[in-house]
């Protein structure tokens, strides 16, 4: 009978212990301006917790909302910077990633994506320079949906107060696809000639479309979230804020979730 009780709580410090380190992944691809052919690009997210991890082919950024911290990992110097969270320095509040600033409200429309029913939500919102609308498709029966929307209400609570907080409720579950569209706002431009504000009114709107090709549900490894060994410390450099978007769609500073 010791054994055998033994035995049983072996098993559940096992599964437990295992269920500590799982954590959601979703793959993504972003394409910018209807550009597939040479204008995509691909990033992994991963949430665990309260912590999420944006990679890319040049970088990760790291957000710790339980530590406050944003950390940037460059594999190819093997170096890393971490800024607190939600950012302090002007440049970083202004280049929050628009997405998480979107005001969203809920439409009647349903698809099925991937296998999966996402409800279709629509937002909108404002930047420094420009004023952009998103369309998204959240699906809560994703794997992985309560985990992704529990992140996302926990950075909505690390916001509240601050520049950076979120404009409106994010919408529930996984975000399937987004599709983003930016035009910069003419007048928050000074000294342009009527001949510029022409030929920029003209110009069409920057799109970004987000799609989720895969998302799961998976044991992650213990140093998912930790800067690896070797890497040595940079200062940040004034101006720049870890999640602005650097040739994709909304990374999330993640944003990020991303966070693009």
């Amino acid at each position: 009978m010791t054994r055998v009780f033994t035995f049983f709580a072996v098993a559940v410090l096992a599964m437990s212990a295992a269920a500590a380190n799982a954590g959601v992944i979703l793959e993504q691809e972003i394409v910018i301006n209807g550009q597939t052919a040479g204008g995509a690009s691909k990033r992994t997210i991963v949430i665990e917790g309260h912590k999420q991890k944006v990679t890319t082919s040049r970088h990760s950024v790291i957000t710790d909302l339980d530590r406050g911290v944003v950390i940037l990992l460059i594999p190819a110097r093997k170096m890393y910077t971490e800024m607190p969270f939600p950012p302090t320095d002007p440049s970083g509040k202004m280049m929050q990633d628009a997405e998480v600033k979107a005001s969203f409200k809920k439409t009647d429309k349903q698809k099925t994506l991937n296998g999966y029913q996402c409800v279709e939500y629509v937002g909108s919102g404002r930047l420094m320079m420009a004023d952009f609308t998103v369309t998204g498709c959240f699906s809560k029966d994703a794997p992985g949906a309560a985990e992704y929307t529990a992140y996302d209400k926990a950075l909505e609570t690390k916001l509240n107060g601050t520049s950076t907080a979120t404009q409106g409720s994010r919408p529930e579950g996984v975000p399937l696809i987004t599709e983003r569209a930016t035009r910069i706002r003419l007048a928050s431009i000074p000294g342009l000639t009527p001949e510029q504000a022409k030929q920029m009114a003209n110009q069409p709107p920057h799109t970004t479309t987000t799609r989720t090709t895969s998302v799961k549900v998976a044991t992650l490894p213990a140093d998912t979230f930790t800067v690896p060994a070797g890497y040595t410390k940079s200062e940040p450099r004034k101006g720049r804020h870890l999640g602005a978007p650097t040739g994709g769609p909304g990374k999330p500073g993640a944003l990020p979730k991303v966070t693009e």
